[in-house]
């Protein structure tokens, strides 16, 4: 449930960088619904890639880095 579970993070954080990169439409309407500059996204979508990145790390045996993502990752 566990490896499930980081896997389906790790998948969803990867798409939600890539759409912020690409300004998709959404992201936009999400943006500014919120008021968040569109300038952000770049900023925004590395932070959710290195979340990604430090999930995938984790399960490859590095704890520590996959534990500091999920906490990151599951903050409001």
């Amino acid at each position: 449930m566990y490896v499930t579970v980081t896997v389906l993070t790790i998948v969803l954080n990867a798409a939600i960088a890539v759409a912020d990169f690409a300004r998709a439409r959404f992201v936009l309407a999400n943006s500014a619904a919120v008021d968040v500059p569109e300038s952000w996204l770049p900023a925004l979508g590395a932070l959710k890639a290195a979340g990604a990145l430090g999930l995938q790390i984790g399960l490859l045996g590095v704890r520590w880095i996959g534990l500091a993502a999920a906490s990151l990752a599951l903050s409001p």
